[in-house]
């Protein structure tokens, strides 16, 4: 480490010396700089890494990889740009996090990498960039879609001669297949994530996008108690008893298993749960499921995380070639065959690919409607409010319209602690 720490300094001085008698610009190179890269362990960041000693070779560049659980990585990260101490100078990071860690000054903007590279962003949706972005400026490179899908069990709508349902509520709609297929206890017409946990709060979230409902208005002002927001919660608890016993202490692990095991005919759920689906140690529905689009046109909500560089970080540089390694094609292409959801459009596009894994035009046209629930820093604690009065309604021990209404009262005292309304 002394050694490359002396190397590194001679680097610079070398070409410090160099740039200033031709006139140039001084840039600290990258090889043999160590970069440390905090993620949490999925099939796709796990096959990523054991790619990285490819980029190592390519580049010079050592990278240090810390695996922890998705909790630690979270404390880990927010602890590290409280503190400022740049222990970190990758880390995986969500949309949802971009209004507390601007906050914080954690993250640095890709904004002038992107510029002095000439790295070509048009290989990435618009959606996408815009997920990451706040403010104005792109603060990450998004490498894994995962998108909310509906995905059904062909062979049983083939079986009852169902048609993809384009809506949620009229004839031949999502509701009105649910109940077709629903033959308990072989086959549950559907599942929600019901459990008090963020998994609710993305269930709920898609179907008041679709009933036409929004979380604020243009002012940040909260729009949870309008009429279309209770129409959308009336229709979730409506599915509850179409849906497994259990439905109700479901997160996204539980009732995306229930569809695995061959226990449900149609759902919502992460497009990242695509290799469950398709593994032959654990799947009873290989070769008889597809995704399709939400019902509706709609927004549908974006679980997609993608790789930011630490502002507090000493090896920037370094950092932004591993992050525009890790989210390029190559890259890419490898993981779409463990069931990743690619976040380049010649990925999505490729007809190799698309023979071979016929859901990515599914994702190509989902990709343009994905958005984030919101980036402001009071997040956390408007979903975790909001869930509470949501898991109420779904148990019965509020109306609809009786949860709702608390929680505007709720999400009001939330925005106006965190400043964003008088």
């Amino acid at each position: 480490m002394l050694f490359l720490r002396k190397l590194k300094g001679y680097c610079i001085i070398a070409l410090s010396v160099l740039l200033l008698l031709a006139g140039g610009s001084f840039s600290v190179c990258s090889a043999g700089e160590n970069i440390v890269f905090l993620v949490s362990p999925t099939p796709t960041v796990e096959k990523m890494i054991e790619m990285i000693p490819k980029f190592e070779k390519q580049t010079g560049i050592k990278v240090t990889v810390e695996s922890v659980s998705y909790e630690s990585m979270m404390e880990k990260e927010t602890l590290d740009l409280r503190t400022k101490m740049g222990a970190y100078d990758v880390f995986w990071i969500e949309a949802t996090y971009l209004g507390r860690y601007t906050t914080l000054k954690g993250i640095e903007s890709f904004d002038d990498f992107v510029k002095k590279s000439g790295l070509d962003l048009n290989d990435f949706p618009q959606s996408l960039l815009e997920n990451f972005s706040y403010e104005g400026k792109l603060y990450a490179l998004p490498f894994e879609g995962c998108l909310m899908v509906m995905v059904y069990r062909t062979d049983l709508f083939e079986k009852k001669g169902l048609s993809v349902p384009r809506s949620w509520t009229e004839y031949g709609g999502y509701f009105d297949v649910i109940k077709k297929l629903h033959n308990p206890p072989v086959i549950y017409g559907t599942s929600i994530m019901g459990a008090r946990h963020e998994a609710l709060f993305y269930e709920y979230l898609n179907f008041l996008w679709g009933f036409g409902g929004k979380l604020f208005e243009e002012n940040l002002y909260p729009a949870i108690n309008s009429s279309q927001a209770k129409a959308a919660l009336r229709f979730l608890k409506s599915l509850v008893p179409y849906a497994p016993p259990g439905t109700l202490s479901y997160t996204w692990t539980e009732s995306a298993t229930a569809f695995q095991q061959g226990n449900v005919g149609v759902e919502v759920i992460f497009s990242d749960w695509t290799a469950a689906l398709n593994d032959p140690a654990a799947s009873k529905v290989i070769g008889k499921w597809a995704y399709a689009p939400l019902p509706g046109n709609g927004p549908t909500a974006f679980g997609g995380y993608g790789w930011a560089i630490n502002a507090n970080s000493r090896h920037k540089e370094a950092a932004f070639k591993f992050v525009s390694w890790a989210t390029g094609k190559e890259v890419q292409r490898e993981l779409v065959r463990l069931g990743s959801t690619p976040t380049r459009i010649s990925v999505l596009k490729d007809p190799e690919l698309i023979a071979r894994f016929p859901y990515l035009s599914v994702y190509e046209q989902v990709a343009p409607r994905a958005q984030p629930p919101m980036k402001i820093k009071a997040y956390h604690a408007l979903y975790d409010s909001l869930v509470l009065y949501l898991s109420e309604a779904l148990i019965g021990a509020k109306t609809a319209d009786e949860a709702l209404d608390i929680a505007q009262q709720k999400w009001i005292e939330i925005m106006k602690q965190s400043g964003y309304i008088k």
